[in-house]
């Protein structure tokens, strides 16, 4: 099913497109290894609130992002983030309702993303990724597409540093590939380990 695209989504999405290339000279690269139809799910890693807009900013298609129930509480907050196709989820245990949410939606055809460190990561590289991207891609048989986003924070740095903020989209992780790979637990920490190789490697480009 061709997803649909509302203009609640894409005049925010091209505002804020232009927002963070004028304020920030925002980059974006691999775009093109995203498709523009079909259910996939982006894995970025995530340091900013600034992530959940940046993840699907510069896509020529329409994306959700989980966000912690919390900010739901406040009515505006809550506004923007539904419009820009937000939903809440709990951090702690499992979240039933989130996951039957998610599937639904990868059902429809629509591009999920999940950031599987489940938190923000303010020092170091990463957080070590948790599993539940890995069992929600093999359950609903959806590829993952990691992606690295450099810059966001501090975000003052990245004022002073034109082009220093990006978001890099990795090559696909195949959830049939990984299903190649032993059993259950096998296979979750082979999609893991594919989702934070290729991370490290985005991220070692910015080092050089």
């Amino acid at each position: 099913m061709k997803p649909r695209k509302h203009w609640s989504y894409r005049i925010p999405q091209f505002l804020m497109l232009w927002g963070f290339r004028i304020v920030f000279g925002l980059r974006i690269k691999g775009s093109d290894r995203v498709p523009r139809e079909g259910r996939i799910l982006l894995a970025p890693n995530h340091r900013s609130y600034l992530d959940p807009p940046l993840a699907g900013v510069g896509l020529k298609r329409q994306v959700h992002f989980l966000a912690k129930i919390e900010l739901f509480k406040n009515p505006i907050l809550a506004a923007i983030f539904r419009a820009w196709n937000g939903f809440p989820v709990r951090r702690t245990g499992v979240d039933k309702e989130a996951i039957r949410t998610i599937g639904s939606l990868l059902n429809r055809g629509e591009g999920v993303v999940i950031f599987p460190e489940g938190g923000r990561c303010r020092f170091g590289d990463f957080l070590p990724a948790q599993k539940g991207i890995a069992l929600v891609a093999v359950k609903y048989q959806t590829d993952i597409i990691p992606a690295y986003i450099h810059g966001s924070f501090p975000w003052k740095k990245s004022l002073i540093r034109r082009g220093l903020m990006s978001v890099t989209y990795g090559s696909p992780i195949s959830w049939k590939e990984a299903t190649r790979h032993g059993e259950s637990r096998e296979q979750l920490r082979w999609i893991i380990e594919h989702i934070e190789s290729q991370w490290r490697a985005m991220a070692a480009s910015f080092a050089r």
